[in-house]
């Protein structure tokens, strides 16, 4: 073989030898990019499915008040905004899959966990990656639980806390520190099954209906010692729920969690049911005719007084009865809009009930953009609106209207003013939060009682004028935030516009 031919051979040979490590590499690098993508096609199904759920919850919570669920021509739950459905967790073969389990949905304000009840809320199954169905929890004050037993929660608006908490592995809160910035609700991609975690399945379902094995799809971090797959059994515990990462779904973990979720705060409900183009109108509607039922009852009194406030500080907010004018030596004469009128029935003379609703006679009462309110009957729209936003509600008497008035007023001596207007007597609805306010339920000394301070509620000097010792304070009117309505000075005394 001549030299020329050795040195060819040698050169194919190497050239071989080339193209072998240069296809190797390439092949390492397309299959190491082809993971790549796959991971993020995955990443990409489990967040539309997620966003998918989350959109369908708060448009729910945003209708809740609308819905005929039995289909007989009549709304559900007029008056009632915010709820979320109950999760699917109750394995009764008579309720079809993926429905809420509203009747059987634990105690009041306590939270449940189960499946994501998808049918309920008009979608389909949503599922991850995995091909494994959503989970839900919810906070016990959201949930629609509507058991004869009454244990829905008794009062739910736009200043009702969550009561959960995003924590990382070393128990660090990374979401929901302060009360108000806790979760309402959690929708869990479970992902595929770990070791240890066994899932079942019932044949021609389309989540499996494995039921209370929530286990075997939400992990429990030993390290940090947060489990997914478990909820507070109490109504004021706080429930702490991790999130997957990067670290924690490797394999090389040997305590792997690869739960991913998204969150719903009070704030993306309650924005988007404040943005309702009807919701303005009908807190409009619901102060003036809180200012038409005091009018009903001074009429109801030889000397036309008015009830007194109840207090500003109670022991639980969301109870109707704690709104009871109070008695105190010093009361004051501003402060909640009173429930209860005992003390001040026992100096008028109103005979009938101590509720000033049935007391006045507040139904039919129509307001001034024509819609008829009724604050009398339980389970209508107007008393339910009232029942969940009475901690909003603020009224304020004139000394001269008060029940321990010993005439009946030809007009005022010692009365409020209203932008420098006098006035017998005044209703407030305090609208959202401004600001660094706060109005935090104390629930079983779990959070500090920051509801008993007016200035979480009103602005521009209305908040200086509380508690009103003398019954002479100067108030004003101050849209948008604030909606008033008062009574004039006659005998008896006339709801009115306060801009009149």
């Amino acid at each position: 073989m001549s030299h020329n031919n050795l040195n060819k051979q040698k050169g194919i040979v190497l050239l071989g030898f080339v193209i072998f490590i240069i296809m190797g590499v390439l092949a390492y690098f397309l299959n190491t990019l082809s993971v790549v993508e796959i991971k993020q096609k995955q990443l990409e199904v489990t967040t539309k499915a997620l966003q998918q759920a989350k959109q369908a919850l708060i448009a729910y919570a945003l209708v809740y008040g609308d819905m005929d669920s039995d289909g007989d021509g009549n709304v559900d739950y007029p008056g009632e905004y915010g709820f979320l459905p109950c999760p699917d967790y109750n394995d009764n073969v008579a309720v079809p899959e993926g429905r809420e389990d509203q009747f059987q949905c634990g105690e009041q304000d306590e939270p449940k966990i189960g499946f994501f009840p998808w049918n309920s809320l008009g979608v389909k199954a949503l599922k991850d990656s995995s091909g494994t169905c959503l989970l839900y929890a919810v906070s016990g004050a959201y949930k629609n639980e509507t058991d004869p037993d009454p244990k829905k929660t008794m009062m739910l608006n736009e200043d009702t806390n969550g009561m959960f908490q995003i924590v990382n592995q070393a128990g660090v809160i990374l979401q929901g520190v302060n009360p108000e910035d806790r979760i309402v609700a959690i929708v869990f991609a479970p992902g595929k099954a770990l070791d240890g975690q066994i899932r079942n399945n019932t044949p021609g379902t389309f989540c499996g209906r494995d039921y209370v094995n929530y286990s075997a799809y939400l992990d429990l971090d030993v390290v940090g010692l947060t489990n997914n797959s478990d909820v507070s059994a109490g109504a004021v515990s706080i429930d702490q729920f991790i999130h997957a990462t990067a670290q924690s779904i490797a394999d090389t973990n040997p305590n792997p969690y690869n739960d991913r979720f998204v969150t719903i705060t009070r704030e993306e409900i309650w924005s988007a049911i404040r943005a309702r183009s009807d919701f303005s109108r009908k807190m409009t509607n619901l102060t003036e005719a809180l200012a038409l039922c005091l009018e009903r009852y001074a009429a109801t009194n030889t000397d036309n007084q008015l009830p007194w406030p109840a207090p500003l500080e109670l022991d639980d907010y969301r109870v109707n009865e704690n709104y009871d004018d109070h008695v105190d030596e010093t009361p004051g004469y501003a402060g909640r809009f009173p429930f209860i009128i005992d003390h001040s029935r026992a100096l008028t003379g109103n005979a009938g009930s101590d509720e000033l609703f049935d007391n006045a006679s507040c139904n039919n009462i129509f307001v001034s953009s024509g819609d008829n309110v009724d604050l009398q009957t339980v389970g209508s729209e107007y008393r339910r609106l009232w029942e969940n936003w009475k901690d909003h509600f603020f009224y304020v008497v004139s000394k001269d209207y008060a029940p321990d008035s010993s005439d009946s007023p030809a007009s005022c001596g010692t009365c409020i003013t209203v932008d420098e207007e006098e006035q017998s007597a005044m209703v407030i609805f305090a609208g959202a939060r401004q600001g660094n306010q706060t109005r935090t339920e104390p629930i079983e000394l779990l959070d500090a009682d920051t509801k008993f301070e007016i200035d979480n509620y009103m602005e521009n000097g209305n908040e200086d004028e509380f508690p009103d010792e003398d019954g002479e304070g100067e108030y004003s009117i101050n849209p948008p935030n604030e909606y008033s309505y008062c009574l004039n000075d006659s005998s008896p005394p006339e709801a009115v516009s306060c801009d009149e």
